[in-house]
């Protein structure tokens, strides 16, 4: 460091300090260049710990506030400047008009030049927190990316190792039925340990009920509730009399855990560029153009997730939110209020609070409060918490976005934000107008499959993710019922997709029925068995907007949504 002599020599002793105690600290220092120019620097300074936690240097960032020092000296000369020009019109004789009349443009002109000044250090200040937060969404990216590749690592080992010799151990019928009893199973995540005893209790039971003389039950109990097995089904039973039972057991382990493992890595990648684009959101403005529709609950709880690393230890969070209340606003930017409000308790009880979220529906707005049990914030200290650079934290502990932009966002939202504090508790209240939500729009499909039901919803709801209600039928009596109650409800049918071959009423004689009460809903037969003179004729008389062939390509099946969405 190039440090002046003009430099205070608290500053040096305070930047010594916090470097010998690997302590994370910003500060503002007078500097020189090696060529002997100074200049004034912001810098940021965060340790760096390996994997068992012991320092091994330092991140720094430097922010060159030169342009911000000098421009709040110049700030300082046009009061000096303003405050002589005032004395000077107060000595000058009232009967001189004209030099008034000059004076007093010189002072405007001033006050505007102090304007731009000061809207330009608020530019500045706000890249400053951005070099706070840097730190600690590192450490967020971080730990998502180690998921990622701790299952990339074991994907390699499952496929090279265990994958590869269990397959070749295993005759084309053990595998099928492997994969019979997987399809089956289908569990992403694995079963609470608890769940897991629960299960190997019943599982211990039967065996021993049905395979008295099997001297393994208790280690079989445990692997089988391991998997997912609630109890000791038919198909088990068979399982446990082959000889290959361990090998299929151990291939049925192996899927589960590359299904898992994939999972991992798909949820680790969600994360990290949820986190990413909250930092280029704040850093550059959201890419929301307009105010949408998303679920309240699902924003909260990603934020709960981000913060669960201050949480887990010695704090606790409990979201009352109900699962089905919708929002209309810009998510990031509320996303943006959760995450201040959470963090500032966090930080203002050193992670040991009790954090409560509840929501109330008056009607015509939304109100959600945040309450938390730590430190009571100073009576004179309340009004003041919402204004610009103001701040009770110590010198270096930057939090990110400050309580003056979350009023921002929330006025954004014309919506209001208070604070109460007591000894007991501190509650944030968010009050939110409700915004004149568009009609519920649903698509219904039918098809005696569950499994076409199940792919239908997902190739659906993989485009349009919530922005329809999505009902499901396995027979046409059971769809006429559905659309008569959506109907009842005021809900308007986009789509009806109906398989043709199907017991009891069939597609076509369904599709006939259901335009002779609804004339104007749309309906898409899904068949394999279909002739084309039959699909021509139910074409032509407008029974049905389009015939898909099975199987189809989920393209089509998209195109036909996407211009009815558009005539909506």
């Amino acid at each position: 460091m190039f440090q002046l002599d003009e430099t205070d020599t608290e500053t040096k002793a305070f930047i010594r300090e916090n470097l010998k105690a690997f302590k994370s600290f910003k500060t503002e220092i007078h500097n020189k260049s090696k060529t002997g120019k100074s200049y004034w620097l912001e810098l940021y300074i965060q340790p760096i710990y390996n994997e068992k936690g012991i320092p091994e240097g330092f991140m720094a960032i430097e922010i060159d506030i030169t342009d911000r020092i000098e421009k709040e000296q110049l700030i300082k000369s046009y009061i000096q400047e303003i405050e002589s020009k005032q004395a000077e019109i107060t000595v000058i004789n009232e009967n001189l008009e004209q030099k008034v009349s000059e004076k007093t443009r010189d002072l405007e002109l001033s006050i505007i030049q102090i304007q731009k000044s000061q809207d330009e250090i608020v530019k500045k200040e706000k890249m400053a927190t951005l070099g706070v937060l840097i730190a600690g969404i590192a450490h967020e990216v971080n730990t998502p990316l180690g998921a990622i590749k701790a299952s990339a690592d074991n994907l390699d080992y499952l496929f090279s190792t265990d994958f590869t010799r269990i397959i070749n151990n295993l005759s084309l019928s053990d595998l099928k039925h492997a994969l019979k009893m997987y399809a089956q199973l289908n569990l992403i995540n694995a079963p609470s340990t608890i769940v897991q005893r629960q299960f190997a209790k019943q599982i211990l039971q039967e065996i021993n009920l049905h395979f008295p003389e099997n001297e393994n039950a208790f280690v079989l109990s445990k692997e089988l509730a391991a998997l997912g097995f609630e109890n000791l089904t038919e198909e088990l039973q068979l399982l446990l009399q082959l000889d290959s039972c361990q090998e299929i057991m151990k291939m049925i382990k192996v899927l589960l855990n590359i299904q898992r493992s994939l999972k991992t890595i798909n949820e680790g990648a969600i994360k990290s560029s949820k986190i990413i684009k909250a930092l280029n959101v704040y850093s550059h403005g959201t890419d929301q153009q307009e105010q949408a529709p998303f679920n309240l609950k699902d924003s909260m709880d990603n934020i709960i997730m981000l913060l669960w690393n201050k949480i887990k230890y010695h704090a606790s969070v409990k979201n009352n939110i109900p699962e089905n209340i919708t929002l209309t606003g810009y998510e990031d930017e509320l996303a943006q209020v959760w995450t201040n409000i959470m963090n500032n308790a966090l930080q203002a009880s050193n992670n040991k609070c009790a954090i409560l979220i509840d929501y109330t529906d008056t009607g015509n707005e939304h109100i959600v409060s945040i309450k938390n049990d730590g430190p009571k914030i100073p009576e004179d200290v309340i009004p003041k918490i919402f204004d610009e650079f103001f701040t009770t934290k110590k010198r270096g502990e930057g939090t990110g976005l400050g309580l003056n932009i979350v009023k921002s966002i929330v006025e954004k939202h014309d919506g209001k934000i208070t604070c109460e504090s007591t000894e007991l508790n501190t509650i944030f209240t968010i009050k939110l107008p409700k915004k004149m939500s568009s009609k519920k729009i649903a698509i219904l499909a039918v098809d005696d499959e569950r499994i076409i039901l199940d792919s239908l919803r997902i190739q659906i709801e993989k485009s349009f993710k919530q922005e329809y209600l999505f009902e499901l039928a396995e027979s046409a009596e059971e769809a006429l019922e559905v659309i008569d109650d959506l109907v009842g409800e005021g809900i308007e049918l986009l789509l009806v997709i109906s398989d043709y071959q199907m017991p009891g009423m069939k597609g076509d004689e369904f599709a006939a029925t259901v335009k002779a009460k609804f004339a104007h809903l749309n309906i898409v037969l899904l068949t394999g068995q279909i002739t084309e003179e039959k699909s021509v004729d139910l074409l032509n008389r407008n029974i049905v907007l389009k015939v898909l062939q099975k199987p189809w390509k989920e393209k089509d099946l998209l195109d036909v949504i996407h211009s009815l969405v558009a005539n909506v």
